[in-house]
């Protein structure tokens, strides 16, 4: 368990409430952005040989230079510095871990603007490549113009399909807008809920991970939180980038998807899982990813901050 407060830069104290996603910095060291808000928090995990944590503490915090609805977090060892992905533009910025400053902000694709992403569903996720050239987000639920029903509760079985958005990052780091993909979600898991992605991993094969989370209640009014992880294959889907009139009624070529992990974490009404990140190598195929669970989960109340850990097995 985390403690309940950390201090900024400044000396100033902060709850630790509602952590969104988690990135890592070399040896134990491990970066979350907390949502809502200007905070990030500087983590110490030490976990056993199998990726078992075995011990958490919070060294630093940090006061970045917006307050805003962050939710997903990269860090970019060459400037010190992270991405963070907010969802109000929704948009992209890099801040300095020293001091807390904007350095600059991506470029966000019209697609995505003009009111064609939902309010709260913008950019959830945010993974940098292991050779620090691709930079990847995407929205949380469907734009306006590729279907989305704009609607708090869905139907059992819902999905939504999402654009994967890639920046090509050149030799000083400045990040451009290139590909975009399509990602469909599993489906809302009860009789009304709501199903996302929430987040993504980049692998070092040149695949992803994606975490796809899915929420509602049953007709007993019982909350519960499903998390499904899948490995992403991006080599058969076709790039949508060009397509700014919507998806909408169209067939299109998607990522491929792998199951890899279907549970109610932790507990039998499950945990608000938020963000992932690929932890050290373990061994020549296994590899440790690292989660962190969001208190704040939509008036469940089934969630408490926490952070989980898998292992991952890469056969290729």
């Amino acid at each position: 368990m985390l403690p309940p407060q950390a201090r900024d830069q400044h000396g100033r104290p902060f709850e630790l409430h509602g952590l969104s996603g988690i990135t890592h910095a070399g040896n134990d060291a491990y970066w979350a952005v907390l949502d809502n808000n200007d905070k990030l928090v500087c983590i110490q995990i030490k976990r056993g040989d199998d990726g078992s944590i075995l011990m958490v503490d919070v060294t630093a915090g940090l006061t970045i230079a917006d307050n805003d609805d962050h939710e997903g977090i990269a860090y970019f060892a060459p400037h010190n510095s992270v991405f963070v992905s907010e969802e109000t533009t929704p948009g992209v910025h890099e801040c300095s871990l020293t001091d807390g400053r904007r350095l600059q902000s991506l470029q966000t694709p019209d697609v995505f603007l003009h009111g064609h992403t939902i309010r709260n569903r913008g950019f959830e996720s945010l993974t940098l490549s292991a050779d620090g050239k691709s930079l990847w987000t995407a929205n949380e639920h469907a734009l306006t113009i590729d279907g989305s029903p704009g609607t708090p509760a869905e139907p059992f079985g819902s999905t939504t399909r999402v654009r994967l958005l890639r920046y090509a990052l050149d030799a000083d780091g400045h990040p451009t807008p290139r590909e975009q993909f399509v990602y469909q979600t599993s489906g809302v898991h009860e009789l009304a809920g709501f199903n996302s992605l929430t987040d993504l991993v980049a692998l070092p094969d040149g695949r992803l991970i994606a975490l796809d989370r899915s929420r509602g209640k049953n007709l007993n009014g019982v909350a519960s939180i499903r998390t499904r992880i899948f490995l992403v294959d991006l080599n058969a889907a076709r790039d949508v980038s060009r397509d700014a009139q919507g998806l909408a009624g169209c067939t299109v070529a998607m990522v491929q998807k792998t199951l890899l992990f279907d549970a109610f974490l932790c507990d039998d009404d499950g945990e608000n899982l938020e963000g992932l990140c690929l932890g050290p190598k373990l061994n020549d195929k296994r590899w440790s990813v690292i989660g962190v669970v969001d208190d704040t989960d939509g008036g469940l109340h089934v969630s408490r901050t926490r952070l989980v850990a898998f292992e991952l097995t890469l056969l290729r």
